[in-house]
């Protein structure tokens, strides 16, 4: 009998996509937890990025959000 052919390339191209996918999911709701200042989380990410960035915090997690719903969009 012939054997069959196996797909592992399709296999490890989805579970690394998965990977990205939870990583931005993971990415996006910091995030959102930072610019909402909720809970300690939130309030101590907010503070670690405003002594790196400066005034111009919030607009770096404004840029986070926006660039992951970009890409998880695209995705679909």
């Amino acid at each position: 009998m012939a054997k069959e052919k196996t797909q592992n390339v399709g296999t490890k191209e989805n579970e690394r996509l998965f990977h990205y996918e939870i990583l931005g999911i993971i990415l996006l709701i910091l995030s959102m937890l930072a610019i909402a200042k909720m809970g300690l989380i939130g309030k101590y990410l907010m503070l670690t990025v405003k002594v790196l960035f400066g005034d111009w915090y919030f607009l770096i997690f404004l840029l986070i959000s926006t660039i992951l719903t970009i890409h998880i969009n695209q995705k679909n």
